[in-house]
């Protein structure tokens, strides 16, 4: 499921003075500002158990708790933001009772967290606007304005996948690389009608690889081996050579701990077929 959120001006007090933080926190909170969190929240019983997944970077997935720490014992209070996250790219819940899982991917770093109303939740911190200084971090206001001195408007994409771990598999390293990069449209001025151009495809191969539909350096973008889903990319390095990036798109969260094997030998023979290729 897609969501397509968009925050409009979030209003705060024209209070502009000298931002201490003792007549910051007098203010109501109608006056002082608002972190606007995008909240949704799962039926059928669905329990978090005070447990959370989130990514670190884009890659490894990391478990975190309600008013937990690793190192230390931590005390339960009223302030909320000591269990929201950095969610580079997705944020995770399972349910306690079943299999079911809860997987939300975001077109941006933001803050994130899960369980806090009745273990059933998961929300993001879209925007945040307030006009005075909070002693909470930089020593100025986080009070974005536009070219009309308005709170500024954020839109947010939001991608939600539910599903059940025993019987379906996850589809976040999939949707993230299609959200971090996009698919891109250039146009050529030298283009001309009845003129031939060359098209390059790829030769059949259906040994060990099987391209994919998303095709765009020479045929080669990314390939399935039967022990998991790799992406490649390829870069111009110099004259004669090549960058090849390869990333293992099945990680430990969801690739159930499959043996990922990536032939280096077989990737360099098709690639080379394929610039050869006539």
């Amino acid at each position: 499921m897609k969501f397509e959120v968009t925050l409009n001006e979030i209003p705060v007090g024209n209070y502009v003075g000298n931002q201490e933080k003792e007549f910051y926190q007098k203010q109501n909170d109608q006056q002082r500002g608002k972190d606007v969190v995008i909240d949704w929240e799962f039926l059928d019983h669905f329990n978090t158990d005070n447990n959370m997944w989130v990514d670190a970077n884009g890659l490894d997935m990391h478990k975190k708790r309600l008013w937990h720490r690793k190192d230390y014992e931590m005390k339960h209070t009223d302030n909320v933001a000591a269990n929201f996250y950095p969610v580079t790219s997705a944020i995770v819940v399972k349910d306690k009772n079943s299999d079911k899982q809860v997987t939300i991917m975001t077109d941006r770093a933001q803050a994130g967290s899960a369980g806090h109303r009745s273990q059933k939740n998961i929300e993001l911190m879209q925007n945040r606007r307030h006009n005075g200084f909070d002693d909470y971090g930089l020593f100025s206001a986080l009070n974005d304005k536009d070219s009309n001195n308005r709170g500024i408007q954020i839109k947010a994409t939001y991608q939600m996948q539910i599903f059940r771990t025993n019987s379906s598999e996850s589809s976040q390293r999939k949707m993230q690389r299609i959200i971090d990069q996009p698919l891109l449209v250039s146009y050529s001025k030298d283009f001309l009608l009845g003129k031939e151009y060359k098209t390059i495809s790829a030769p059949q191969n259906q040994t060990a690889v099987q391209t994919n539909n998303t095709n765009n350096f020479l045929g080669i973008n990314s390939f399935v081996r039967q022990s998991g889903l790799f992406k490649t990319s390829v870069y111009a390095y110099g004259q004669d050579e090549v960058l090849v990036r390869v990333q293992n798109m099945q990680d430990n969260f969801d690739g159930k701990g499959l043996n990922m094997q990536f032939d280096v030998d077989e990737f360099a023979q098709k690639f080379w077929r394929e610039a050869h290729y006539k």
